[in-house]
């Protein structure tokens, strides 16, 4: 008598993981299912995790609490583990392309003057500047 769905065995993670890996060059490209552009990988029926977390599980270790998983070379689909470090949410995000990252990395305002604690008003706004459009 045939097996019916819900009584085959189900292939181990690991197997399933490896076959939807491309390795090229650099970068270990996930070819299975994407999600805000993270592979995402069923570990159990009705449960998944980020390709990338589970490849750095298997090949490193556990995650430590309150980490994530940060991209070196910027890939979010990629899952080679040279490329994966773990690091608080504050440095993922200095690290980062985004508007927060990059203002957080701004050291001078766009006419030169430097952003110092006694220069700076909330949200990189220099002073300098600030006080000489009052006086305009």
């Amino acid at each position: 008598m045939p097996k019916g769905i819900f009584e085959r065995k189900r292939r181990p993670a690991i197997d399933r993981f490896w076959e939807r890996v491309n390795k090229t060059d650099t970068c270990w490209l996930w070819t299975g299912s994407l999600r805000t552009g993270y592979g995402q990988f069923a570990i159990k029926t009705g449960k998944c995790m980020q390709a990338h977390r589970f490849a750095y599980t298997l090949l490193i270790g556990a995650i430590p609490p309150g980490l994530d998983i940060d991209h070196l070379c910027r890939v979010r689909h990629c899952v080679n583990p040279a490329h994966l470090e773990a690091v608080t949410r504050k440095e993922n995000i200095r690290r980062g392309t985004g508007r927060t990252a990059t203002l957080a990395r701004t050291t001078h305002c766009p006419q030169g003057h430097e952003y110092t604690p006694e220069n700076t008003y909330t949200h990189r706004t220099c002073l300098i500047c600030r006080r000489a459009r009052a006086l305009a």
